[in-house]
């Protein structure tokens, strides 16, 4: 049986040139959701059932922070999202660092971000984003 990962232990990074990553402080939840776009290929032959083949792909997802004032992660969000259509790449490491341990990498644009500051409470951010390009998963080496 394979071991569960803590979500903890999960490191998310961003940059703006796709070599060069800063981790993002204050994580408290980061989503990822992959579709396929189905394409309907029925026709008089499909004995009355639908048929389809697999489209285009796309990620999309939030990340919700504690706001962390300086933090260069953070820092990058905020850039990115004043900076119409600007790109931010992500790279993802669910199971934390080390080789043989998955990585998600991919491109993105920034569509939402909220920030929140209760007069009793934690000041908070979040973002929302959207791929653009190619999505790789693969082994850190």
């Amino acid at each position: 049986m394979a071991n569960p990962n803590k979500g903890s232990s999960a490191v998310i990074e961003v940059g703006t040139d796709g070599t060069t990553f800063a981790g993002i402080g204050g994580i408290t939840d980061f989503s990822f959701s992959l579709t396929v776009d189905g394409i309907e290929v029925t026709d008089f032959d499909s004995d009355n059932f639908k048929e389809m083949i697999a489209g285009d792909k796309q990620a999309s997802g939030d990340i919700s922070l504690n706001y962390e004032d300086g933090d260069s992660g953070q820092d990058t969000l905020f850039t990115q999202i004043l900076t119409a259509g600007a790109n931010l790449f992500w790279r993802v490491r669910p199971a934390g660092t080390g080789t043989g341990k998955k990585q998600i990498t991919f491109k993105s644009i920034l569509t939402d971000t909220s920030l929140s500051t209760p007069e009793n409470d934690k000041v908070t951010l979040s973002f929302s984003y959207q791929s653009t390009g190619e999505i790789t998963i693969a082994d850190q080496s």
